[in-house]
């Protein structure tokens, strides 16, 4: 099968089966299960297309051109965007199976499989367009998926949503702009034709285009649209675009923007990493205060993209390596974790942590998905994320000849990841552990078709992590040859079978530490089991309990307990924070629009309408080519 058939189906599949469960979406359980069927031949063949590029090593290719009113729209396939698109497809199967159940609880919202087949078609095609027009469009088709995925939590997502959608179109019209200036300084709507322009030109165009990157991924200043959704969205809208598709994207555009059509100049990387360092940090102390779920897990969407753009932002082989990977390693371990808080929520109704506890016994396979995502998160040993995060912690520090930033973005980095296991042991002992909450005594764990989704997903991120080599080779280091590495380190980067990127002050081998950890809690077993034999332990009661006014003393602290002293202690900190001081993006749009509009939905209308206008002008400008 050629790289042409293996492209259409992949994209005309959920297409049309889009258009199928548009018809019957009042038929919730067949619409499941053609959306789910679509999403696994799409990924059948994107993992096609990644074995022909990265295995077979067929030569990259223009696989589609099309003339569509006057103008070539050609999609190419390239190993970075077929790393992409193939994790495109596995989340977009995942979700549609595990939406089969758990729509229910929004009202069974049948179009909510149609939007879910229409996103994975459109992220597509919009990763491999060779023409700006095309880009911009099936881009746009994105983001208005997402409005309407969030939309299907209830009356409840509709402002979020509303405010969400003109901060990211607002970003959009910006980018559409910056394509504009690109077109009038190329006479051209190829991509490629961006490189070499002047300075002052690409520091302006890739001005306009980065902040609709960073918007897409979530990153500083332009995330606060992911918490302001969180709370009332579906767990699977969550896990669907802030954990998955949007990074992909955002990341994936923010890597072309930076290693591909610009000259990327010392000054642009020092920008870009100290964004991924605010990123990192600042979203994180975020996520330590938070009460309700799926903020708190949305916060932590944010920090993670922090990783990805200080990889980027570096600009050595190692630091975009480590860069993609921890890319595609979020996708595994943030998609996993929206999908478990989607279980509790499925089962009990309850979003704030204080209602919660106990529940592993109840849900085992649900709490274990979760501990295996949270540890992966955290850059626990040897998951998936301490193997993205080693790397750009070592290319952070093997970076600082280059800019002593990059010794710093290390640093913070390390630090990040430490708050993020203290954040995630207050969520694991606030759901799943301590007393069992009264009124969850009937609970059970969900059923087969949202078990099997966070199962993968999880066993995803131990196979990751112990054998990092796989995805490494076959493809990360692959999709490097689609980006100009700027500084001078080697773009096949070493590995063995046991090691990961060794270097002269820093080895990683996830076998043989993943050993002698095991060997290490077999031992603290047989020195426990034998104490208890040599000497069993006694409870031993005191003869007089303290008076308390004839009520027993009881004293239990919640997980949403553990972090007071440090809201206490950054108390300026979270005060600006309270009062919006962070929603420095969405303040600032609402304030322009503010005299002339009354409304997020009348500001969306308007963008979108200069945005039409921006597009027609950009195809006139281009003259067709």
């Amino acid at each position: 099968m050629s790289l042409s058939e293996i492209m259409l189906i992949m994209v005309l599949v959920p297409g049309v089966a889009g258009f199928i469960t548009l018809g019957l979406s009042k038929v919730r359980a067949t619409s499941g299960a053609i959306a789910s069927i679509a999403c696994l031949i799409a990924l059948i063949m994107s993992g096609a297309l990644l074995y022909k590029l990265n295995v077979e090593n067929i030569v990259q290719q223009v696989i589609l051109c099309l003339s569509v009113i006057g103008m070539k729209w050609e999609l190419e396939v390239t190993r970075l965007n077929a790393l992409t698109t193939f994790f495109i497809a596995l989340i977009g199967f995942l979700i549609a199976l595990y939406s089969t159940r758990y729509i229910t609880r929004y009202d069974g919202k049948g179009y909510y499989f149609t939007l879910i087949l229409w996103s994975l078609s459109a992220s597509i095609i919009a990763m491999m367009s060779m023409n700006w027009i095309s880009f911009l469009v099936f881009w746009e088709v994105c983001t208005l998926a997402l409005f309407f995925l969030v939309r299907a939590g209830g009356s409840e997502a509709k402002a979020p949503a509303y405010r969400a959608l003109l901060l990211l179109a607002s970003c959009d019209l910006l980018m559409t702009v910056g394509v504009a200036l690109a077109v009038v300084k190329t006479q051209s709507l190829e991509i490629s034709r961006l490189a070499g322009l002047d300075p002052l030109s690409v520091g302006l165009i890739f001005t306009l285009m980065i902040l609709s990157a960073l918007a897409k991924a979530g990153g500083v200043p332009v995330h606060t649209w992911i918490p302001d959704i969180a709370s009332n969205s579906p767990a699977t809208t969550l896990a669907l675009y802030p954990a998955a598709y949007d990074k992909l994207l955002g990341i994936f555009k923010l890597s072309v923007i930076c290693h591909y059509i610009i000259a990327f100049t010392p000054s642009i990387s020092t920008v870009v990493t100290i964004i991924g360092m605010m990123t990192m940090l600042l979203a994180v102390l975020m996520a330590m205060v938070q009460h309700d779920i799926k903020k708190l897990l949305s916060f932590h969407a944010i920090s993670q993209v922090g990783y990805m753009i200080t990889g980027i932002g570096i600009g050595t082989s190692l630091a975009i390596a480590g860069g993609l990977f921890h890319m595609v390693n979020n996708v595994l371990f943030k998609s996993c974790l929206f999908l478990t808080a989607g279980a509790v929520f499925y089962v009990t109704g309850a979003k704030e942590v204080e209602r919660l506890g106990g529940l592993a016994k109840k849900m085992p396979i649900t709490f274990a998905c979760a501990l295996i995502a949270a540890l992966a998160i955290s850059g626990v040993p040897p998951l998936n994320g301490f193997a993205s995060k080693w790397m750009i912690y070592q290319a952070a520090f093997e970076a600082t000849e280059i800019s002593p930033v990059n010794a710093v973005a290390g640093i913070i980095a390390v630090l990040t990841s430490a708050l993020t296991l203290a954040s995630f042991i207050k969520y694991l002992h606030s759901v799943f552990l301590g007393p069992l909450p009264r009124g969850y005594e009937n609970v059970e764990e969900v059923p087969l078709s949202m078990r099997v989704p966070m199962i993968v997903l999880a066993a995803l991120c131990i196979v990751f992590g112990l054998l990092p080599q796989v995805p490494l080779t076959y493809m990360i280091i692959p999709a490097l040859s689609n980006i100009h590495v700027t500084y001078g380190l080697p773009t096949s980067l070493p590995l063995e079978w046991v090691y990961l990127a060794p270097s002269a002050w820093a080895t990683w081998s996830p076998i043989v530490v993943t050993l002698i950890a095991l060997l290490a809690l077999a031992l603290g077993w047989i020195i426990y089991v034998t104490g208890k034999r040599v000497q069993p332990f006694v409870y031993r009661i005191e003869a007089v309990k303290p008076f308390v006014s004839g009520e027993d003393l009881i004293i239990y602290y919640h997980g949403g307990h553990f972090y007071g002293p440090v809201k206490l202690s950054l108390k300026r900190f979270y005060s600006i924070a309270d009062k919006g001081g962070f929603s420095i993006a969405w303040r600032s749009i609402a304030n322009i629009f503010k005299p002339v509009l009354k409304s997020p939905r009348n500001g969306v209308f308007f963008i979108y309408a200069l945005w039409i206008i921006m597009i027609i002008l950009v195809a006139i400008i281009g003259g067709g080519t």
